[in-house]
């Protein structure tokens, strides 16, 4: 069984936040860097069962996109993303400076 879990845009994560409109509780959607495996997994077996890649996304709550990239990759896993340091631009200076040259 698939468990869908709701995301939300507030600071809390791993709770059910949302708001209250006129007394009715309202689930909103969270900005989420990257899938967690649970969820690649889900996108994954939904998909095996024969659901569209735009049925997945409105029952997981997800970008078409990104549901879309997940089934091309076909794995579970999440990618490896190699980004240079911020720092190693400036290494060399720095180093210099606490050098005191």
């Amino acid at each position: 069984m698939i468990k869908l879990v709701s995301r939300s845009h507030s600071g809390a994560s791993g709770t059910d936040a949302g708001r209250t409109i006129a007394g009715e509780r309202v689930l909103t959607t969270k900005v989420v860097d990257m899938l967690d495996k649970q969820t690649r997994g889900a996108i994954l077996v939904l998909r095996r069962n024969g659901h569209s890649l735009r049925c997945i996304s409105r029952l997981l709550f997800l970008s078409r996109d990104s549901v879309r990239k997940v089934v091309r990759l076909g794995s579970d896993d999440p990618p490896i993303i190699h980004r240079p340091s911020k720092l190693d631009a400036h290494r060399e200076r720095i180093v210099q400076m606490l050098r005191g040259v």
